[in-house]
């Protein structure tokens, strides 16, 4: 009776450089998710030289381990870690938090238009409205603390059709959603009206004002002042 070993799913070769996004912590826990739980340390270990790139700072490392590093596990790991320590996780201030929210803009010219992307179609402005969710709970805002940011910096074609409240993100994107396109040419429709509207107001007070201050103040024609005719003295 024969059993199938084992296998391990290869992970992207290590490289221990960080560049192109490589983050050596988040690749190790990758790593250890990748093997079968009846892995041996040694042949955790063992695995981990073939998956370092060649000639990299990761193979230079392995090479410099001693015998007491790759004696189990842990120790690998605690070596490991000395090298590319974790990274540090800042904590942001309410303002840095709200400056962040504000970097995420809604250009009024994305609302209602369907955006291409690599994983499908999506409405500018429904991406828009994930985006903010996302960020806002990396945050750890559940309660929607920072929607007074956002809806500040809304368009207002699209401020008009959300509450000024709420009770949590997912309510927030639905609420975005399930705006209609055509309610979204209307709205841009009707304030482009109020807007040439407005501009004839304005040409027409600016004339009105003009051709006032022309009757208030006349321009005086030029008056030639004789005085009285005084003779010759003789």
């Amino acid at each position: 009776m024969s059993t199938n070993a084992p296998t391990i799913t290869p992970q992207p070769t290590f490289y221990g450089n960080y560049k192109k996004g490589e983050e050596p912590t988040n690749w190790m826990r990758n790593y250890q998710l990748s093997f079968p739980s009846s892995y041996s340390d040694a042949e955790k270990i063992t695995q981990f030289e073939l998956q370092c790139a060649a000639a990299s700072p990761a193979e230079a490392w392995y090479a410099t381990l001693t015998g007491a590093d790759t004696a189990t596990w842990s120790a690998f790991l605690t070596a490991f870690r000395k090298c590319w320590p974790p990274p540090i996780q800042v904590t942001l201030t309410v303002t840095q938090k709200k400056d962040r929210i504000r970097a995420i803009v809604l250009k009024e010219e994305e609302i209602g238009v369907m955006i291409e992307e690599d994983r499908g179609r999506e409405w500018g402005h429904v991406k828009w409205a994930k985006t903010i969710a996302r960020t806002a709970q990396g945050f750890n805002d559940t309660q929607c603390h920072l929607l007074d940011v956002i809806l500040e910096n809304t368009p207002e074609v699209l401020r008009d059709f959300l509450a000024d409240n709420y009770s949590s993100w997912a309510d927030f994107e639905a609420d975005v959603a399930k705006i209609s396109t055509s309610q979204l040419d209307r709205a841009k429709q009707q304030m482009a009206t109020e807007k040439k509207l407005r501009s004839n107001v304005d040409k027409l007070q600016s004339q009105v004002t003009d051709n006032h201050s022309k009757t208030s103040n006349p321009v005086p024609s030029q008056q030639v002042q004789q005085g009285a005719y005084t003779p010759p003295a003789y």
